[in-house]
């Protein structure tokens, strides 16, 4: 069957916003930067030789980071390694695995022998980090220079995966850049920033009719989601996330338990994932955490008893997806907000009201109810305790979508709330882009004066 362009589009904006990560995308980032820079240097000087030797050759690793990506890596557990973190331990680790084959998964090859190498305190004390300034956006730079002056470079840009160059010795390679300040020509992926701003033109009811014309067969990443977060919570091990207060509640499915439950749920799985367990994911808008947020929440929320029986779980987790990808262009991929309790209990909230039956009116009073809600939450870096913020979304969009049906007279033009969808957007940018920009340089230099430190807290410490 030929679909209509707005149709296939929006199946490429959906099927690009989620990718399959283990462990938390930031470290993964950054480890992958590293592993760049590594086969740019030892793959054209120097032999790939054991872990600890390979090391011996490198006399300086300088670390180039946006102050939002440092944020979010710098206490994020990563998988295979006891718990341990720290953007050192990332890099460290990422140039020794040195497959990029992997991408956002690169973590899985984490050995105990690539471990203990990277976490010997000499090795780390190579890595050299420092914070650029937070108009760069999502960035790493990492470069590795030989103790013969031999140097290699490899840098991430705009999205966690994202290769913009590699350097061998001064010669740079451009890959891939989405950044409008620069001159050389270089490709557009198919999801344009135009194309995705003009989905972000229409209602949310446009929105949702053009999601009715995709079938299950055009979006087979949505099943995959929904089975691979949903086990990232049901084979958590009886007593996990107890040291974190995150108990289980007894299965129900009436209005006041269903969204304690999926709180439950949603903490759960993101403590399992925070703490670095080797789980898969399928990350949303750029973070595991989104996609556990919103699966879980929708997939919840979906038996509720006033769900209207036309409205299928998978147009329903397709809307939220075109949501998420709608709002992160606007609010940048890491944010200062709490993006994966705002922006997904903000899409979950208007695909559960779109579920009850709900109109335009409907689903913007639930997302406005989210934004007045959970509007002045900052994200202070990925860590375990993210479970409390992701938990604490995926309640509020329950609860949100079920207010909306029963609050006719709220005005949705008090505080923060907007009257109209791109009103709502318009919203996110100014307070993300704008509002923000001296709390991710505050944030950034408590963090990195920890590093500084060394504090029980600081850099590659456990908990």
């Amino acid at each position: 069957m030929i679909q209509s362009p707005d149709v296939a589009f929006l199946r490429r904006v959906i099927r690009d916003a989620l990718v399959a990560t283990v462990g938390c995308t930031d470290p993964s980032a950054i480890a992958l930067s590293a592993a760049h820079a590594g086969s740019a240097v030892f793959d054209a000087y120097a032999p790939r030789e054991d872990a600890q030797t390979m090391l011996d050759r490198i006399a300086r690793i300088d670390v180039r980071i946006d102050p939002r990506l440092f944020k979010n890596a710098q206490y994020a557990r990563i998988p295979n390694t006891q718990g341990l973190y720290g953007v050192d331990l990332a890099i460290l680790l990422g140039l020794l695995i040195g497959s990029t084959d992997f991408g956002l998964q690169l973590f899985q090859l984490v050995r105990p022998n690539l471990l203990a190498c990277a976490g010997r305190q000499e090795n780390r004390a190579l890595v050299h980090i420092g914070i650029t300034e937070p108009e760069t956006g999502l960035y790493c730079e990492t470069r590795i220079t030989l103790q013969d002056g031999k140097s290699g470079a490899a840098c991430i840009r705009d999205n966690h995966d994202a290769l913009a160059w590699v350097e061998e010795d001064g010669k740079r390679t451009v890959h891939y850049h989405a950044c409008s300040c620069c001159s050389d020509p270089l490709p557009v992926g198919e999801a344009s920033l135009s194309d995705t701003e003009r989905l972000s033109m229409g209602t949310l009811e446009e929105l949702a009719t053009k999601v009715m014309a995709l079938a299950d067969v055009d979006l087979p990443e949505i099943q995959t989601a929904f089975t691979m977060n949903r086990k990232v919570w049901m084979d958590g091990e009886v007593g996990s996330g107890d040291t974190y207060g995150l108990s289980r509640f007894p299965d129900s499915n009436n209005l006041v338990t269903i969204p304690l439950i999926s709180r439950q749920a949603v903490a759960l799985a993101t403590y399992r994932r925070m703490v670095g367990e080797p789980v898969e994911v399928m990350a949303c808008g750029g973070s595991g955490n989104h996609g556990l947020t919103f699966f879980l929440t929708v997939m919840h929320g979906w038996t509720l008893p006033n769900i209207v029986a036309e409205r299928s779980l998978f147009h329903g987790a397709a809307f939220g997806v075109a949501l998420i990808a709608i709002m992160k262009e606007k609010t940048g991929i890491i944010t200062s907000l709490c993006g994966c309790s705002l922006t997904s209990a903000l899409a979950a909230s208007a695909a559960l009201a779109w579920g009850m039956g709900g109109s335009e009116r409907e689903m913007l009073r639930a997302m406005n109810i989210v934004l007045l809600s959970l509007g002045g939450i900052v994200c202070d870096g990925a860590k375990p305790a993210c479970a409390y913020k992701t938990g604490l979304g995926s309640q509020v969009a329950i609860e949100a979508a079920c207010m909306a049906r029963q609050a006719p007279g709220m005005d949705s033009g008090e505080g923060l709330g907007f009257r109209s969808f791109t009103g709502l957007l318009h919203v996110l940018e100014e307070l993300h882009i704008h509002g923000m920009t001296s709390f991710e340089h505050t944030i950034g230099t408590l963090l990195m004066e920890k590093v500084h430190a060394g504090s029980p807290q600081g850099i590659g410490s456990t908990p």
